[in-house]
Formats: structure tokens, C-alpha cells, sequence
């Protein structure tokens, strides 16, 4: 059954759940369910006045905030080209209600969408925010875009550092540069669409001293996804997409792929998602995502598990969780018929892409989100920096 808001008057009101959050598997089927409820009030145009209810809302992940506001931001954008072309439209006003709740406010204020739409920029002493940065791949200067793009997101990660007496050293600077570059060339360069998005709030730790702070970074893109990129006919690598499909039939052959839990889909994401893996026909292209992991839990100081750190990736049907409890390791692969060592990450006490991977971390789930979404949340504590001179 499709969801519908509730609607009275031509007025509907839509209730955002009490955790908004596409990375906390917890509550991400509703938060994926209000977000289709919010895409049929807004495609189909069935009310006129649009109210976004917060009232019972008690924790927002800006993974899922930036996805609604980007949602929001291009439906709004069509509504004022109708305005232009004098094309009658019905949805005349969209509305946020009840955000009185002081974290929730915060997130709304900084980079949520209180800050896109009514132009307030509302400063908070514990709150260090990124607002929504948008590059465009079909600029003529993409690639000069692209790296004030990387320079803004790093620059943001050691101002907030900066700001609580601490700094990055020189090595981990230099290596967060080379990993947030190379995620924004994955987002741009493997999507299907032109623009690909970044958010960042970071959250000072104001009681305990043993912690500096919360940073949440969201980079995503929409279009094509993973699994779909490889599977297009018209993938450069070709290679890949053999050892792919190899492994496919081997998975197939044991019987390890489950319906609704585990499937093609599943698979291919994580093993794309291998150091040396890239859709590109150029391998040395492949190098991104097992790093970009490693140096972001590297902000914490170690790839240990604890109740705050994680980072999530999203693309299409597929759900990957990395945590802590499964760890990077080296191993020797074939590339261009030479052995070469990886860095890979298969989620098993074996160490093997052949063997089934744990389904608390790897998992094929029921809602799809349509691109690639990277969504790291990262405790930040003060032996794992340096203090600034």
C-alpha cells in the first residue's frame, strides 16, 4: 500500500519520524518511508499548503536531513520556474513546524533546511557546520571546482579541530586531502547525474573532557549505482566485471546468495568497494573507498569499535557498515597479470571475498537509495590529535 500523508482542506501534515536517520539501520525504514510520502505530496502536487512536523522528532543524522533538503531544493527550484513561465502550480507553501527541540534546531539552523530556505544563519557555540556544497561535473573548471571542493571540506575538518585546541598532523592532513579528493572524483565520476553533494557538522563535546566532539560528513550522489555501474554493458573495465561475475557463480554454486538478504547486488557493492577495484579501465584509478575508510577512522585514532564511530555506505539496495569489528588486510591480488598486495575488507573471520560476509554489516535491504551515499559519524578524542604549538 502506497503511503499518504494526512490531508485535510488541502493542507497536509507530515510527521517526521522520532529518529531521522538513513545510516541507523534502526530507523531508516521510516525515515525512508517519510521521504516517499514526502516525494508523492510534492510530485503529485495533492495538497496545497505543506506542513514538515518535527514534534516528535528527537535526534536528526544529517544523512538524512541533507537528502530531504536536496529533495526539497529541486522541487522548490521547478515551483518558482513554473512562477516564471506563469505555469499554474498547486503546492504554494512549504512549511517546517514545531523544530523547537534544541539539538533538532541546531542541525536546522546550521545546515538543514531552516539555513537553505529562509536565509537565516544562525550561529550555536557547540556546533561547527559545513552547509551543503554542490559541485557540478559538467562545469567547464570541474576539476578547479572539484579541488576548492576538497580544500573547503578539509580546511572544515581541521577549523574544527582548531577550534578545540587541536590539529591534525602534517601527514594526516596530507592524507585526508588525497581522501576526500578521491571520494568526490568517485561521486562525480560514477554518477549518472551532473551534481554531487556534501555536508559536514561537527558537534563539540562541552561535558567530557575524554571527547572533543562528534563530526558527522555526508557525500553523496545520485543516478546509477553501484551495482549498476558494473553491470552496464558499457563499463570500461571489463576485467572487473569478469572477476565479478566469477565471483558471482561462485556464490551461486554454494548457494550463498539469499533472497532479500544477500544478493548480486549486495555482493558486487562490497567488492567494488576493494582497494584496486574501479569501474574505470585505468586500475590505478581504483583506490579510493578502502581508504577514504581508513583515514576517516583514522580521525579517531584507531579502527576499534565503539558506540559512536561508524561509517555507512548506501547504494541502491545494498547497506555496508563499517564499525570497527572487521578490520582492513593486506592481500596479494592479480592485476594485469602481476601479483600485487590490496587492501581489502571482506567482513568474515576468513579474510576471503569468497566466503559470505557477516549480515550485520553486509546486507542487501528493502529500501533503495537511487545513487551512492557515504555517511560517516566519527567520535573525535583528544590522544588520537595533536595539540596545537
Amino acid at each position: 500500500m502506497r503511503e499518504r500523508a494526512w490531508v485535510h482542506s488541502h493542507k497536509a501534515v507530515l510527521t517526521i519520524p522520532t529518529v531521522f536517520s538513513l545510516s541507523d539501520e534502526q530507523y531508516a525504514s521510516d525515515s525512508f518511508k517519510f521521504i516517499r510520502q514526502l516525494f508523492d505530496c510534492l510530485y503529485h502536487e495533492r495538497v496545497v499548503d505543506l506542513l514538515i512536523d518535527y514534534q516528535k522528532c528527537q535526534r536528526i543524522d544529517i544523512d538524512a536531513q541533507v537528502y530531504m533538503d536536496v529533495l526539497l531544493r529541486e522541487f522548490i527550484q521547478y515551483y518558482k520556474s513554473c512562477d516564471r513561465l506563469r505555469i499554474k502550480r498547486h503546492v504554494q507553501t512549504i512549511v517546517p513546524i514545531n523544530y523547537k527541540e534544541d539539538q533538532i534546531a541546531k542541525v536546522l539552523f546550521s545546515v538543514g533546511g531552516m539555513r537553505l530556505f529562509s536565509k537565516l544563519d544562525i550561529h550555536f557555540s557547540d556546533v561547527i557546520p559545513l552547509p551543503l556544497q554542490i559541485g557540478n561535473r559538467k562545469n567547464r573548471r570541474s576539476t578547479e571546482s572539484r579541488d576548492l571542493e576538497i580544500t573547503r571540506i578539509v580546511d572544515y575538518v581541521v577549523a574544527s579541530l582548531r577550534d578545540v585546541g587541536r590539529e591534525l598532523t602534517e601527514n594526516a592532513e596530507t592524507q585526508l586531502y588525497k581522501v576526500v579528493g578521491e571520494a568526490l572524483i568517485n561521486a562525480s565520476e560514477h554518477a549518472t547525474t551532473n551534481y554531487r553533494y556534501a555536508v559536514g557538522y561537527f558537534q563539540k563535546q562541552v561535558q567530557d573532557a575524554d571527547v572533543l566532539g562528534t563530526l558527522q560528513l555526508v557525500i553523496m550522489n545520485f543516478g546509477d549505482t553501484i551495482y549498476q555501474k558494473f553491470k552496464d554493458l558499457r563499463c570500461p573495465n571489463k576485467v572487473a566485471v569478469r572477476q565479478m561475475e566469477h565471483l558471482s557463480e561462485t556464490y551461486t554454486r554454494r548457494s550463498l546468495f539469499k533472497a532479500a538478504k544477500f544478493e548480486e547486488e549486495t555482493l558486487w557493492t562490497l567488492y567494488a568497494l576493494q582497494e584496486g577495484v574501479t569501474s574505470h579501465k585505468e586500475w590505478r584509478r581504483g583506490n579510493g573507498s578502502i581508504r577514504f575508510i581508513q583515514s576517516f577512522f583514522g580521525l579517531k585514532g584507531d579502527m576499534a569499535c565503539d558506540s559512536e564511530s561508524k561509517m555507512t555506505i548506501l547504494s541502491g539496495s545494498a547497506r555496508i557498515i563499517f564499525d570497527g569489528t572487521y578490520q582492513i588486510v593486506n592481500q596479494e591480488v592479480e592485476r594485469n597479470g602481476k601479483p600485487v598486495k590490496h587492501k581489502i575488507m571482506p567482513f568474515n573471520s576468513t579474510n576471503s571475498l569468497h566466503d559470505s560476509p557477516d549480515n550485520k554489516f553486509v546486507k542487501f535491504v528493502a529500501d533503495h537509495f537511487p545513487g551512492t551515499m557515504l555517511s560517516a559519524r566519527i567520535c573525535i578524542k583528544p590522544e588520537n590529535t595533536a595539540p596545537i604549538d
